[in-house]
């Protein structure tokens, strides 16, 4: 199963560091994906979920990129990442599943899964570990990555 920390967060939401690019290093190191918020301001790249915070470049997406899964906020952020053609990139507000461009269906929290490439998000607001640890998605995106990961290895 992949495990991607949701902005960052390893063991509960921490908004001071979410998609801090510090932040986002650590997880990685710690083997796992990360879920990202991409912004354009100016024509700068950015991280940031409700604004631009933490101005980035295109390298820095580039030698990440088999561990991101890059939440483009606007349409600006999207058309971008688009045609950078080797990001794990998609758009979505509260579309119930939304395609990456890598094939994977992104759920939309507290959606079942919806088929054999299908990533649940926050299931932990909706179902308890082992309700959703049972279910057949390729990966979670949650703010307790590493909780889920400890479960998953006591089975």
């Amino acid at each position: 199963m992949i495990l991607i920390s949701h902005r960052g967060n390893i063991n509960g939401p921490k908004e001071k560091t979410e998609n801090d690019p510090k932040q986002i290093d650590l997880c990685i190191d710690s083997k796992f994906s990360v879920e990202i918020d991409l912004r354009i301001k100016n024509k700068k790249l950015y991280l940031g979920h409700d604004e631009a915070q933490y101005e980035i470049d295109e390298n820095w997406l580039l030698d990440r990129n088999k561990m991101l899964w890059v939440h483009c906020k606007e349409k600006e952020a999207f058309e971008y990442a688009l045609k950078m053609r080797k990001l794990n990139c998609f758009w979505h507000d509260t579309d119930d599943y939304t395609m990456t461009t890598w094939g994977y269906v992104w759920a939309y929290p507290g959606k079942e899964c919806c088929g054999s490439l299908c990533v649940g998000v926050m299931p932990e607001s909706h179902w308890s570990k082992e309700e959703f640890t049972r279910m057949p998605f390729i990966g979670i995106c949650s703010d307790f990555v590493q909780d889920i990961q400890d479960h998953i290895n006591t089975k």
